[in-house]
């Protein structure tokens, strides 16, 4: 399993003071453009979701990678990213499993969601058998969603791209860095800088009846984003390893990955709250 986590959540940009680090103005970003959406398209929803937070959704997408470093929450570090190394195929419930054994992103949406849906129909203030009142299970599905459509969250190829040490050149300047600083921050930061900032088109509603159908959701939504970035043709020949920015970005591969995360996130809460 990945040893160390450095950058978290898969898109930057968003002018915010007094946030330390990309990875906080990444899930702020992508909280805000949820909460916008809901409140324009999904009104009873929008006022579900504000009930139970109290606080905006950007606000609250941060806090699962503040509490991860607490002695409590300490469990939940392994849950933000799952290790595949299967490329290049259609990934099944098989697979998922053998790489997740029920502590992963994928377990983690699965049985975070079903205790929350639970909880709630059920005038419940937490959750059974836990002590994680339902408003804190709700920022971890929120965060997990959010890392979800990061391709680098869904991968173990070289912890996670952590370890895959490259040189980006872009404009004509060469930066070390790493394959998941990238994703998690470059790519998507310059999609939203040159072509945004994102606005999702209507969301397709799925009608999800149980918890296999809602798993069944996520695994399709990890084919299509692990599938990106194998499309990139890793490997491990050298390193470290030379990219030049402009050749490698690719403008529709970044809105396929906002799209997912709009579409996985919206279905998600239908699950949870089937208005």
């Amino acid at each position: 399993m990945r040893i160390t986590k450095w950058i978290l959540g898969p898109f930057f940009f968003i002018n915010l003071k007094n946030i330390a680090c990309y990875d906080f103005k990444t899930h702020n970003y992508l909280g805000t453009t949820l909460e916008n959406y809901l409140e324009e398209n999904e009104t009873d929803m929008f006022y579900n979701v504000k009930k139970l937070l109290l606080e905006p959704l950007g606000n609250a997408s941060i806090w699962a990678d503040r509490v991860k470093f607490q002695k409590q929450y300490a469990w939940t570090r392994q849950l933000h990213y799952v290790d595949i190394l299967e490329c290049n195929k259609n990934i099944d419930e098989q697979i998922v499993n053998h790489y997740c054994e029920n502590k992963c992103i994928v377990s983690a949406l699965e049985n975070f969601t079903s205790k929350l849906k639970y909880s709630i129909n059920n005038n419940y203030s937490m959750t059974l058998n836990t002590t994680i009142p339902n408003k804190d299970l709700f920022k971890f599905i929120l965060h997990f969603l959010q890392d979800f459509n990061q391709p680098m969250h869904l991968m173990g190829f070289d912890r996670g791209g952590n370890g895959y040490q490259i040189i980006r050149n872009k404009n004509g300047r060469n930066k070390t860095t790493n394959l998941h600083y990238l994703w998690d921050t470059e790519l998507p930061g310059y999609f939203i800088q040159n072509y945004g900032p994102y606005k999702p088109t209507r969301v397709e509603i799925k009608e999800i009846k149980d918890s296999k159908e809602y798993k069944d959701m996520l695994i399709n939504i990890l084919n299509k984003n692990i599938n990106i970035t194998c499309s990139k043709k890793l490997d491990n020949t050298s390193s470290p390893h030379y990219i030049v920015f402009e050749e490698y970005f690719n403008e529709n591969e970044m809105k396929r990955l906002f799209d997912n995360y709009m579409y996985l996130a919206i279905n998600t809460l239908k699950y949870i709250w089937p208005i």
